[in-house]
Formats: C-alpha cells, sequence, structure tokens
C-alpha cells in the first residue's frame, strides 16, 4: 500500500512538471486601434465654438438712385414734347405714354426703394426715339416740300429704310434702345439731304449776288448810293460766314437778300444815270444852239475885244472847284470762292 502512495505521488509529480513545461507565457493582447471618426468643420464649430448670431440683410435703397435716373426720362419726355411728338407721331406717343404712367406709379408707390434702372433708361430712351423720330420726320416733310430728294439721293434712301424700320420696330415691341439707334439714323439722313440741298441754293445764290454785285459797280452805286451798297457788300460777307460754320440755310437766305439789295441798287443808280444822261444830252444840245446863235451875232455886229458889263471873261472861274473821290476806291471788294472750315465740317459730322 505504500508502495503504491510512493508511486502515485511521484506520478503527479512528473505530470507537474510537464504541465509547467509545456503551458506558453501568456502574452499581452496587443491594442486595439479605434476607427477615427472624422467630423466636418461645421460639426467642429457646433460642438467646439460658440454660436454666433446672424445680423438679419436689410435690402439696398435704390431710391435716390431710381430719381436721378427718372430726371433723364423727364427732361427726355420734355425734348420729345418739344419736336412736336405728341402730334406728328401720336399712336406711338400714346403707346409710350401709357408705359410711363405705370413706371411713374412704381417709381412713387411700392416699388420705389427697388432697382428700377433698367425700366427707367428703357423709357428714356423710348422718349429719345421718338424726339429723333420727330425731327426726322419734319427734316423729311421740308426735303419733300422743297424737292431736295434729287440733290441727294444717297442720304434720302437711308431715310426712307430708317422710317420704315421705326415703324416695323415699333409694331414688334423693340427696346428703347433699338428704336433710338433707328430713329437716330433716320433723323440724321433726311438732316444731310436738307443741308445738302440749301448747300446747293446757297451756292447759286451766292453767285448770282457776285454777278449783281458786279452790276452795280459798273454803274459806280458805291458812289452814288454808299451806304445802301455797304449794306449789301456786308450781307454777303455775313452769308460767308454763315457758309464756313455750316449755317447753310441761313447763308442762302442772307446771299438773296445782299443779291436782291445788288440789283435794286444797279436798277436804281442806272435810272438815274440814264436820267442824268438825258439832260446833259439837253444841256449840250443847248449849249451848241447858243455857240450857233452867238457867232452869227458876231458876225453881224461885233463887240471886239473891250469889256461888255453882265459877261464875264472867258478864262473867268464861275463855280469853285470840287474834288471828287476815285470811283474805284469806293468798291468794296468780295471773295470769289468760299469754303467750309475744317472744324466746321467735323461738327456737322457729328
Amino acid at each position: 500500500m505504500k508502495k503504491y502512495k510512493i508511486l502515485f505521488l511521484c506520478l503527479a509529480g512528473v505530470l507537474f512538471l510537464i504541465s509547467c513545461k509545456s503551458t506558453p507565457e501568456e502574452e499581452s493582447p496587443a491594442p486595439v486601434e479605434e476607427p477615427q471618426i472624422q467630423e466636418n468643420s461645421t460639426t467642429e464649430k457646433t460642438t467646439e465654438e460658440p454660436k454666433q448670431e446672424v445680423a438679419p440683410v436689410i435690402p439696398e435703397d435704390f431710391t435716390e438712385v431710381n430719381a436721378t435716373l427718372f430726371k433723364k426720362t423727364e427732361n427726355a419726355r420734355d425734348l420729345a414734347v418739344a419736336a412736336d411728338a405728341p402730334s406728328l407721331l401720336d399712336q406711338a406717343w400714346n403707346q409710350t405714354e401709357t408705359s410711363y404712367k405705370k413706371l411713374q406709379s412704381d417709381y412713387t408707390g411700392e416699388l420705389k426703394t427697388t432697382d428700377l434702372s433698367d425700366r427707367i433708361n428703357d423709357m428714356t430712351a423710348r422718349y429719345q426715339a421718338l424726339e429723333k423720330a420727330a425731327l426726322g420726320y419734319a427734316a423729311k416733310t421740308r426735303v419733300d416740300k422743297l424737292g431736295f430728294a434729287a440733290i441727294d439721293k444717297k442720304d434720302y434712301s437711308v431715310g426712307e429704310a430708317a422710317y420704315a424700320a421705326v415703324i416695323d420696330l415699333y409694331e414688334s415691341g423693340a427696346s428703347g434702345s433699338d428704336l433710338k439707334a433707328k430713329a437716330e439714323e433716320g433723323c440724321s439722313a433726311y438732316q444731310a439731304v436738307l443741308k445738302n440741298g440749301f448747300r446747293s441754293l446757297a451756292d447759286a445764290e451766292r453767285n448770282k449776288a457776285l454777278t449783281q454785285k458786279k452790276a452795280a459797280d459798273s454803274v459806280k452805286a458805291g458812289v452814288a448810293e454808299k451806304d445802301v451798297y455797304k449794306k449789301a457788300a456786308d450781307l454777303f460777307k455775313y452769308g460767308d460766314s454763315q457758309y464756313v460754320t455750316q449755317d447753310l440755310e441761313g447763308a442762302y437766305g442772307s446771299y438773296q437778300e445782299a443779291s436782291a439789295d445788288f440789283t435794286t441798287l444797279y436798277e436804281s443808280v442806272a435810272e438815274k444815270r440814264t436820267e442824268a444822261q438825258k439832260f446833259i444830252d439837253a444841256a449840250k444840245a443847248a449849249v451848241s444852239s447858243t455857240e450857233n446863235y452867238a457867232s452869227e451875232a458876231d458876225t453881224i455886229a461885233p463887240i471886239g475885244d473891250e469889256p461888255v458889263e453882265g459877261i464875264e471873261s472867258p478864262d473867268a472861274e464861275l463855280i469853285e472847284q470840287g474834288t471828287y473821290a476815285d470811283p474805284e476806291s469806293a468798291v468794296i471788294r468780295l471773295d470769289e470762292n468760299v469754303q467750309v472750315t475744317a472744324d466746321a465740317e467735323g461738327d456737322a459730322a457729328k
């Protein structure tokens, strides 16, 4: 029995030793990486920074801007009225006035602080278009009445095409800027025809005035009617100053008046000279008759060389001698040609 106890103890000791060698040492567990959660900037600000209050957005006030622009509209409207647009272009005017009153109501009402610049600028352009269209129509009427179309066919054709285009643009509801551009084109074309027409008339009347002036010089009008002669010459010179500054209609009027004055002056002085010549001829005839009678009397009853009472000596000075200026010095010289200055041509092109 004791033998078995000793054997059991030995066996238990051997098993204990084996178990100690075979059991591995426990390793410390590796640290587990926790997934990182990326937070956006909004989350960080929400969690890390205190919340800031956002000020309410105050709409911009366009009252002053609208007021400044609307004054331009009113000025354009006044110019259109002055150009007689309400009567010449009544349909387009009434249409524009309806839009103007609506804009005026919005401008002075609930929308006064909002940005109305586009609408106001468009309305300004529409009134400017009406002004130019009215001026162009008036110019066309004069051109047709004076028969200037044949003088400047090119510009007249441009004006006619622009006039028709303006009507189409109004009917299609075009913008104010498009209406304005086409109306300006037509107005400029018709006014160019007028200018060229009056240039032609002025040139012809100037030549006529020069011819009449030379006729007046031929009868010494500068001596006989000095003041009238100077007035006509001054008118002619004034016409030249108008011509070079492109006031061709004014120049035509001045040349026309000067031509009429030179013509009247020539006719008046020539008539007086004719009457005077008649008296001279009559006086010469009387002197000749007297000389013949005296010669006959001297033959019948010669009086000799003794002085006779009542009869002056042959060399006696009966009339005090006067001094007279050279008639040529009274002639006023006028330029034969006149030219438009470069500055005037540039201003006319604008």
